[in-house]
C-alpha cells in the first residue's frame, strides 16, 4: 500500500501544479469556465499515468540500477520508456480532450492535428516518465535499504543475546562446580534449572512483554539461592501499563545478575534483597533495579562492564537515541536506570 500512496501524493502534486499552467496557456484562459475545462483536461490526461505509476515503480524494483546490472537494466528501462510514453499520452490526450469538452465524446480532430498533438505530449510526457522511474529507483533503493538494515539489526542483537548467554553460562557454570563437592542433590537441581534457563534463552524471540521477562528472571533469581542458601528476595513495583510492555529478552537477567555479584552477597553471609521498579512515563518505559553495595567487608573484585555495555549496545540497535542506560552508585546503593520506548504488546501485535 505504501507505494500507491507514494504514486498518488506524487500525482496531486503535479495536477495541482499543471492546472494553473494549462488554465493560461490554453484559449480559455481568463473564461469564467476555463478552471472546470482545465482541471478536467489535467485530470483525464494525468490518470493513466497515475494508474501506471505502481505497476513502473514495480519494474524498477526488477531492474534496479547500482547493483551491478546497470547497462541492461538502463536499456530496458529505455525501451520501456519508448512504448509506454506515447501510448499513456495518447491515452491521456484523448481522455483529457473528451472529458474536457474541448472535442466532442467519441470524435478526435482530423488525422494529421491528432498525431502532432500525441506527438507533441509525448515529448512533454518524456520528463515525466524520467521523474516517474527516477522516484521509482530511489523508493527501491530505500526498500533495499531498510530491509539490509533490518537484517544487520537482527544479526547484531543475534550475536550480542549469544555473548550474554556464554558469559552466564560460565558464571553459572563455575558456581554448579564448586557446590558439587558440598551439596550434590542441590548441585542436580541447578544443573535441572540451568538447563530450563538455556532453554528459554534459545527459544525466546528477539522481544517479549515485560511480564515474560519477569517470569524468566523469577527462574534465574530461583537458581541463585539454589546455589548459595541464602535468602535473595525482589521487590517487583510495577505499573499495570509496563506489565504489558515489549523489552529485549534477556532484558533483566544481565541487571539482576550484577546485583547479585557485584554487591558483595556471595561472600557476605546476609540476605541480599533487590528493588526493581518499572513505570511508563511519557510513553517511555522507565525501569530501574538497585541493589545494596558492600555486603561483605572484601567485596568481590571489579566488573568488566560486559552485561551493561551489551545491554547498551542491544538497545542502540533497537531504539537508536531513544534508549538509554545510566549505572552509578547511590550512597550504599547501587543503581542501573534503563529508558526505551514504550509499545503495548497488544499494539505490537
Amino acid at each position: 500500500m505504501a507505494p500507491l500512496r507514494y504514486a498518488l501524493a506524487m500525482w496531486v502534486v503535479l495536477f495541482a501544479s499543471s492546472v494553473p499552467a494549462v488554465y493560461l496557456a490554453q484559449t480559455v484562459g481568463g473564461e469564467a469556465g476555463g478552471w472546470r475545462t482545465a482541471l478536467w483536461f489535467i485530470g483525464g490526461s494525468q490518470l493513466p499515468w497515475l494508474l501506471a505509476t505502481p505497476v513502473l515503480w514495480s519494474l524498477c524494483r526488477q531492474w534496479p540500477l547500482g547493483m551491478g546490472r546497470d547497462l541492461r537494466h538502463g536499456v530496458c528501462l529505455l525501451l520501456l520508456g519508448a512504448m509506454v510514453t506515447p501510448l499513456l499520452s495518447a491515452v491521456g490526450w484523448v481522455l483529457g480532450g473528451w472529458l474536457s469538452q474541448l472535442h466532442p465524446w467519441g470524435s478526435l480532430p482530423d488525422r494529421a492535428a491528432a498525431v502532432r498533438a500525441i506527438a507533441a505530449t509525448a515529448l512533454f510526457a518524456a520528463p515525466t516518465f524520467v521523474a516517474v522511474i527516477g522516484l521509482g529507483q530511489t523508493l527501491a533503493f530505500v526498500g533495499r535499504y531498510r530491509r539490509r538494515g533490518a537484517l544487520l539489526d537482527q544479526a547484531r542483537q543475534t550475536a550480542l543475546r549469544q555473548h550474554l548467554q556464554h558469559h552466564f553460562l560460565f558464571n553459572a557454570l563455575n558456581a554448579i562446580g564448586g557446590l558439587g563437592y558440598q551439596r550434590p542433590a542441590d548441585a542436580d537441581r541447578a544443573l535441572a534449572g540451568l538447563s530450563d534457563l538455556l532453554r528459554d534463552a534459545m527459544a525466546c524471540p528477539p522481544q517479549r512483554t515485560l511480564a515474560e521477562e519477569i517470569a524468566a528472571a523469577n527462574d534465574y533469581l530461583a537458581l541463585q539461592r539454589l546455589l548459595r542458601g541464602m535468602p535473595l528476595t525482589v521487590q517487583w513495583r510495577l505499573s499495570a501499563e509496563a506489565w504489558h510492555c515489549r523489552v529485549p529478552s534477556l532484558l533483566l537477567q544481565p541487571l539482576l545478575e550484577n546485583a547479585v555479584r557485584h554487591s558483595g552477597w556471595e561472600q557476605a553471609e546476609v540476605a541480599l534483597e533487590i528493588d526493581v521498579r518499572a513505570a511508563v512515563v511519557e510513553h517511555m518505559l522507565c525501569l530501574s533495579v538497585r541493589n545494596p553495595d558492600g555486603l561483605a567487608p572484601q567485596g568481590p573484585p571489579p566488573g568488566t562492564g560486559t552485561g551493561l555495555r551489551n545491554l547498551r549496545q542491544r538497545l542502540d540497535a533497537l531504539h537508536g537515541a531513544r534508549g538509554s542506560v545510566q549505572a552509578g552508585r547511590d550512597g550504599e546503593h547501587f543503581s542501573v536506570h534503563v529508558r526505551l520506548p514504550a509499545v503495548d504488546a497488544q499494539e505490537w501485535a
